[in-house]
């Protein structure tokens, strides 16, 4: 006659199938359960495809097309491999992969983390080579309410904004005038080395003067890194007036040193945390009071929300971890582990009687 045991090969096989099956009933009965703020997550989203579309009937109107490179959307944000105003060499999957609007859902989440509300001020440094993110910022402060008040280094590496007569101070004009924004850069610099445009031609730095004079904003022109850096933290003003900073791209006068990029994590930071800064940037000083918002080593980045890689074309809105999870269904899962617990412990209570009754002499088979 079977004895149930747990030395048993029978009665091990028979637990392993009962525990397999309620693994396959766990893992079918897992549900989708949408992020915090979903549907302001998505209104982002939505905002930022707006933006798209605007900027990419702006430049059909200028007869700029690229449609060979991918997603016409995408592609209207993306400008030239060298031109005039390009500061450094830059991967275009970056460019590519910070021109999903859904990317706009997960800096909502960072800006709840840092407890942005409507009304809050927050503090922006921005550059022209990741225009993407830049729309993606603006987008989730519009659906916040939030009052972003931004300082943009105009120069762009790459792939970014860097088209002489369409750089990111361009685009917020044409934002601004078609009535998706109505906010834009306060103030902006040249970029590149030290913030003033080293490594850029005379011709070039002439050219981004003329971008910030025809767009009527004011141009931070210093004599060096920490003057530039100062000039700044005096137009930014109070550092406790704001709720959070934000920095996209790896603007010099930002980070304090081109490594900081890569030192400061990524995404959300409650506060920056004391290293080994071989610089201070403007990051650095809202860091040591106030939340950080890093929005840099996009591929690093985009794997916290679980968005992809140069997106071709751009993915549907609402698709990432930072919207919805799949989730296990809690009752299933305890009940699963609840009927395992039991099975085991009448299996080693039978045991232990069988073991005693052995002990005394009498016969186990009389327990069955």
């Amino acid at each position: 006659m079977f004895k149930p045991s747990i030395k048993s090969p029978l009665t091990t096989a028979i637990l392993a199938v009962i525990a397999l099956l309620l693994y396959f009933l766990s893992e079918n009965t897992r549900r989708e359960v949408k992020a915090p703020y979903y549907d302001v997550k998505i209104t982002a989203a939505e905002e930022m495809l707006r933006a798209l579309e605007t900027i990419h009937n702006h430049r059909l109107t200028k007869g700029v097309i690229a449609e060979e490179l991918g997603d016409p959307l995408a592609i209207s944000l993306v400008g030239q491999q060298y031109s005039l105003t390009t500061t450094e060499v830059g991967l275009l999957s970056s460019k590519l992969t910070a021109i999903n609007p859904n990317f706009a859902g997960a800096i909502v989440d960072m800006l709840k983390q840092a407890g942005v509300q409507a009304g809050d001020k927050i503090a922006v440094a921005t550059t022209g080579s990741l225009p993407g993110l830049n729309l993606a910022l603006f987008s989730a402060c519009k659906v916040l309410g939030a009052a972003p008040v931004q300082i943009t280094s105009l120069g762009s590496s790459s792939w970014g904004a860097n088209e002489v007569d369409f750089t990111w101070l361009d685009m917020e004009k044409v934002l601004l005038e078609e009535g998706i924004f109505d906010f834009r850069s306060t103030a902006a610099s040249l970029g590149g080395g030290n913030d003033i445009g080293i490594g850029l031609s005379q011709l070039g730095r002439q050219t981004l003067r003329e971008a910030a004079a025809r767009n009527d904003i004011p141009l931070i022109e210093e004599s060096d890194l920490q003057a530039s850096i100062a000039k700044r933290m005096e137009i930014y003003g109070k550092i406790q007036d704001y709720k959070a900073f934000v920095n996209t791209g790896g603007g010099i006068a930002a980070l304090g040193h081109p490594a900081n990029n890569d030192i400061i994590e990524p995404g959300f930071n409650h506060r920056l945390l004391p290293k080994n800064y071989p610089g201070i940037g403007v990051i650095n000083l809202f860091g040591s009071e106030i939340p950080v918002i890093h929005l840099s080593n996009l591929d690093r980045l985009r794997r916290q929300y679980d968005l992809p890689l140069a997106p071709n074309p751009l993915p549907p809105i609402g698709v990432g971890r930072v919207f919805a999870e799949e989730k296990y269904d809690l009752r299933v899962t305890s009940a699963s582990l609840i009927l395992i617990a039991l099975l085991l412990m009448g299996i080693f209570r039978m045991d232990k009687k069988i073991f005693k009754f052995s002990e005394d002499g009498a016969d186990p088979d009389s327990l069955i």
